[in-house]
């Protein structure tokens, strides 16, 4: 044993990670973050800013898992394990526009095996592809989810998940419903979001990823999640871990009237993903966003966002 056993860091050895907390108001929020070890471990939520920024130093070269919620309103949480190299500078942001549903790869990835689809859709995730967030504890919002084969139901819930059982054989088509409404929630945004899934699907002997394409979505917002009228929106559709094929070219259409008329987007390459301009009306507040996207096997995501975000 050493004299002295305090563990000491030296600053080479810490990573400056720039938090954003971007809920549409002001208030309390908590976070927990652990590393891979104690992803297990006791969950300690620690204060922290509903809409503000701080910065964080975190030992590098660590899987570090992270969590941030309201309390009864939403939880969120990365949807995978990140590490922040030695000599870099990370950055993480919750609770901005676009929320959405999302899946992904920890406690959340749709999967079959043998006759049962196990069908985790949290349908609050923040603005771009990294988090994954639910309504945990707040009980007045609407999250139907609902399972089909053809046209015959097969499953209903309002809990964020599914576990139909007892399913065909047979490579079959299926198609996922998935209705979130805020209700009495009082953010003005993602008021409504309805998301269709289709998909086929046969028995499987190991745990198979359902090929569910996700939709995520990039726009830069003020902290009250207003973006400029002639800002840029960015929309990437890609599978999950797992799923081969090729998602194509989305169809994106804006609305700014909460979808009483809608406008066709035009799209540019744009990293992973594609790009189109605002053009918003003056008086316009929101803008209402619908997407489309195949992949060269047939499966399919259609998602209407009414009120993605706010006009500054």
């Amino acid at each position: 044993m050493p004299a002295d056993p305090t563990w000491r860091e030296r600053r080479h050895d810490l990573v400056p990670v720039d938090v954003s907390f971007r809920n549409y108001r002001p208030g309390s929020a908590y976070e927990f973050r652990s590393d891979e070890q104690g992803f297990s471990g006791v969950w300690v939520p620690l204060p922290a800013p509903a809409q503000g920024r701080r910065t964080d130093w975190l030992s590098a070269d660590i899987p570090w898992q992270d969590y941030a919620g309201i309390f009864g309103e939403m939880s969120q949480r990365l949807q995978e394990f990140t590490t922040y190299r030695r000599g870099t500078t990370g950055q993480v942001s919750w609770f901005g526009p676009v929320q959405r549903p999302r899946m992904g790869p920890l406690g959340s990835m749709p999967v079959r095996y043998g006759d049962t689809m196990w069908l985790p859709v949290p349908g609050w995730g923040d603005s771009g592809s990294g988090h994954i967030g639910d309504s945990h504890g707040n009980f007045g919002v609407k999250n139907l989810m609902t399972l089909y084969q053809g046209d015959r139901e097969l499953d209903q819930g309002n809990i964020e998940k599914l576990l139909p059982s007892g399913l065909a054989p047979q490579r079959l088509p299926y198609r996922l419903v998935v209705d979130n409404d805020r209700g009495k929630w009082a953010s003005p945004y993602s008021r409504h979001t309805l998301t269709e899934w289709n998909f086929t699907s046969q028995e499987t002997g190991t745990d198979t990823t359902l090929p569910l394409i996700q939709l995520d979505y990039g726009v830069r917002t003020d902290p009250a999640g207003r973006a400029d009228r002639n800002g840029h929106l960015t929309v990437t559709a890609s599978h999950l871990s797992g799923v081969t094929g090729t998602v194509k070219k989305p169809s994106v259409e804006l609305s700014y009237d909460d979808g009483a008329t809608w406008r066709r987007a035009a799209l540019d390459r744009h990293g992973d993903g594609w790009r189109t301009t605002l053009r918003a009306p003056k008086r316009a507040m929101f803008v209402t966003v619908r997407v489309a996207a195949r992949d060269d096997d047939g499966n399919s995501v259609s998602q209407t966002l009414v009120r993605a975000f706010g006009l500054r």
